[in-house]
């Protein structure tokens, strides 16, 4: 045996005995589960015909084109050793245009692939019965607060998906659908729902199989059942609002809002419809520039800190119960639990360190659907100010029965207010409204777990916290 050799024989013997160490086996890190990631390039468009919402993230209204903007992000589903993974992929080419380049990295074994735009580190990747051959994307948002745009939609809105397939090239199909609106005055937001409460926006299954169009399905307790267009809404403009796919057996209710006004219409036909996918329906209006600019005013005046609105969010009089909310969020929902709550774990519970609050205890005007419908003028009450309008001193709380509804006639005792008053009535068989102030019960890592309410019944009112999943009805108020 030459030295060269038994030189390396006794270095392999070295090696052997060393890895054999217990202290060192135990101390190894496993890396067996994680994957070996290279950089991949995917190549993602298909147009799924004229006059009809098309794919991309930008409507070109002369051909009903829609095309990739710089920015654009997928979320690229792998499944390789049984496990499904999602990676952002970023558009690095062909902004503009009706087909993008997306780059990114993923498993070195992934073989096959799955898109979804736009990229949503909560979504997740399952399938479907046996094989892979009918997969399904969870937690797709439908986004239930959208920003105007002339001529156009918000292209964060939009959703889109590809089957799972082996190769570069991946065709995407919009999930959604579209209403085209055309604002009858300037206002601050229209809101559309339709009178029988489908789900419109919030949280969906996207389901697509190897062959056939991808269908949405409702994910139980996260849907909502409005849609909110926001931010400059021109007289006689178009804008465009993107929402589920969805049968109504009634009409659409249109809400437009500017400031402390609303005037509201209903569209659509008396029997219903069917809003299919990647299609755009016009809804006309019946109004004049001059419907919202001669509606009164929805606030009253009762000698306090603020002015509250006679009516709650969503409500067309003084004794409807209107539409309820989780705490910060801005889509409403009918059923509310902590496991469909948007903002149940992470940084949001934090208290004056989430952007939910406004770095104290109120929450921010981003996260107050009173703000965000009326562009600031109005906002969610605090607790201050509902302890002002519970104070004995300052108003006259009567129970009492309004076109059959119960509730309370809060009449103001100030001078100079005397006989002005609102009308609270019940939400659920006692009366629940949200204030905009945070709690203090501190959970799981000091996360803030609760919100304060206003609650009522025939016999007691008061101000108390409550978990911040729950649902409540809102009533705005006004800084004078």
């Amino acid at each position: 045996m030459n030295r060269p050799f038994r030189l390396f024989c006794r270095l392999m013997v070295a090696v052997l005995f060393a890895s054999c160490g217990s202290d060192d086996v135990s101390d190894a890190p496993d890396i067996s589960s994680e994957p070996e990631l290279v950089r991949k390039t995917l190549f993602c468009g298909y147009d799924e015909g004229t006059a009809s919402a098309s794919t991309r993230t930008c409507l070109r209204p002369a051909d009903w084109a829609t095309l990739w903007q710089e920015g654009d992000r997928l979320g690229v589903f792998t499944y390789v050793d049984a496990v499904s993974r999602q990676t952002p992929f970023v558009l690095t080419g062909g902004a503009g245009a009706t087909f993008g380049v997306f780059g990114g990295m993923t498993d070195r074994k992934a073989s096959a692939f799955l898109a979804v735009y736009p990229y949503r580190e909560e979504m997740t990747l399952g399938f479907d019965g046996n094989g892979l051959s009918r997969p399904r994307v969870n937690h797709v948002l439908f986004l239930p607060v959208q920003t105007a745009v002339d001529g156009s939609f918000d292209p964060a809105s939009m959703v889109q998906v590809s089957r799972y397939s082996s190769g570069d090239t991946l065709k995407m199909y919009n999930l959604g659908a579209m209403l085209e609106v055309t604002s009858p005055c300037d206002c601050s937001s229209v809101t559309i729902a339709t009178q029988d409460g489908q789900a419109l926006t919030g949280a969906a299954v996207a389901g697509i199989q190897t062959a056939g169009s991808p269908a949405v399905t409702t994910e139980s307790g996260v849907e909502s059942y409005m849609v909110v267009l926001r931010g400059t809404i021109a007289a006689g403009d178009t804008y465009y609002v993107y929402t589920r796919p969805f049968t109504t057996g009634q009409r659409l209710k249109i809400t437009y809002r500017y400031g402390d006004r609303a005037v509201t219409e209903y569209r659509g036909r008396t029997n219903g419809f069917t809003l299919e996918r990647a299609t755009i329906m016009s809804v006309p209006t019946s109004l004049t520039p001059a419907s919202l600019t001669s509606a009164p005013s929805d606030l009253v005046d009762l000698g306090l800190s603020v002015l509250w609105s006679a009516t709650n969010i969503g409500a067309d009089n003084e004794t409807a119960a209107g539409d309820w909310f989780a705490w910060g969020e801005t889509g409403a929902r009918r059923s509310f639990g902590e496991g469909s709550y948007m903002y149940k774990s992470g940084t949001p519970f934090l208290k004056g360190k989430s952007d939910l609050t406004d770095g104290g205890a109120t929450l921010a005007a981003a996260y107050d659907i009173a703000s965000v419908l009326s562009a600031g003028v109005m906002r969610m009450p605090t607790k201050g100010d509902w302890d002002e309008l519970l104070d004995a001193d300052n108003c006259n709380w009567e129970w009492t029965v309004r076109e059959g509804v119960s509730g309370y006639a809060v009449t103001s005792l100030r001078e100079g207010y005397e006989g002005r008053s609102i009308f609270l009535p019940v939400t659920d068989g006692g009366g629940n409204y949200w204030s905009a102030t945070i709690g203090t019960t501190s959970g799981v890592a000091g996360y803030i777990t609760d919100a304060y309410q206003m609650g009522f019944t025939s016999t007691a009112r008061y101000t108390r916290p409550i978990n911040r999943w729950e649902g409540c009805a809102i009533r705005p108020v006004a800084n004078k």
